[in-house]
Order: C-alpha cells, then sequence, then structure tokens
C-alpha cells in the first residue's frame, strides 16, 4: 500500500518502479504547514491474491512497513507477520523496528505512525540506500520473511522500540 492505495507488483521492473515510488515519492514531514503533516508510511505484503470488492477473504501474513524523509536522507521500517505466521519461527513471533549501530547524531524525523504521529528513534534510522536494499532482498525473496541485510530490534508496529 503506497499513499493510500493498493499497488501490485509482479515483475521485477513492476517491483523496481515500486522501490522508486517509496524511495523518491513518499511524503516526508512537512513543517511549512498550519497542521501537523508527518508525512506517510508504505506497507509491502506478499498475498496469493489482489484485494477488491468481491475478494476479501484473505490477508497477507507478513508485512514491511518503510519510510523516509528525502531532505534527512534517512528511513526507517518496521517487519512484522500475523497470528497465522507467527508460529513458523521464533522471528515471526516479535514486531521487529529497523536498528542502526551507528546511528545520527542528529533526530531525522522519519514517520513510524502518521495517525498519532510518531516518529523512529534516530537509532533506528538508516541511510536511504540501505532502505532501498532492504525492499529489495524482501522483495527478492518473495516470502515474506523478515528481511537480513540490516539488524532488527523488538518494537511495536508504530515503530516504537522496546530497549
Amino acid at each position: 500500500m503506497i499513499h493510500g492505495c493498493y499497488c501490485y507488483a509482479e515483475s521485477w521492473q513492476e517491483k523496481s518502479e515500486m522501490f522508486s515510488e517509496v524511495m523518491e515519492k513518499l511524503r516526508s514531514e512537512r513543517l511549512d504547514q498550519p497542521w501537523i503533516s508527518p508525512g506517510e508510511v508504505a506497507s509491502l505484503m506478499f498475498a496469493d491474491g489482489r484485494h477488491s470488492e468481491r475478494a476479501r477473504d484473505w490477508w497477507p501474513d507478513n508485512t514491511l512497513q518503510a519510510a523516509v524523509n528525502l531532505e534527512t536522507g534517512y528511513g526507517g521500517l518496521v517487519w512484522f507477520a500475523t497470528q497465522e505466521c507467527a508460529t513458523k519461527d521464533s522471528v515471526s513471533e516479535y514486531i521487529w523496528v529497523s536498528d542502526n549501530p551507528n546511528p545520527p547524531d542528529f533526530d531525522p524525523r522519519v514517520v513510524s505512525d502518521p495517525g498519532v504521529p510518531y516518529f523512529f528513534d534516530p537509532r533506528s534510522a538508516l541511510r536511504v540506500d540501505r532502505i532501498r536494499a532492504v525492499l529489495e532482498e524482501f522483495c527478492r525473496l518473495g516470502s515474506g520473511d523478515r528481511p537480513e541485510c540490516i539488524e532488527w530490534v523488538h518494537g511495536e508496529m508504530n515503530g516504537q522500540r522496546h530497549d
């Protein structure tokens, strides 16, 4: 789900275009508005079917949420599995938030939950090239499993860390 709409990508070309949409056009926090404008989050999922008015009996068993702040050059990630998938292994039993062993020394203002809003802790902020690498790994594997090219820490769906 990108910009609040369901998007579907099957070929690698379509997936690459989806990465570009997330990395280049996902709305970041705007401070020039008289109202709160925290930005938006994209959710990538694998499912057996497409959502439609007629087909509502499925739901993906995995989600990778991504947000980026193009002005600061950082992004953040949340990965989780649904209860149906959670018995698969010890990884899928938890919600995971991106972890940066060398975080920036400033707050990169990456939205993690635009509804509240919450922002990722700087320790969860990764350079945008790392965010893209995670999106690519997630889609290349095609299983919905948590990507392994970065470090993760236990957290919440809203991007808050447990440590």
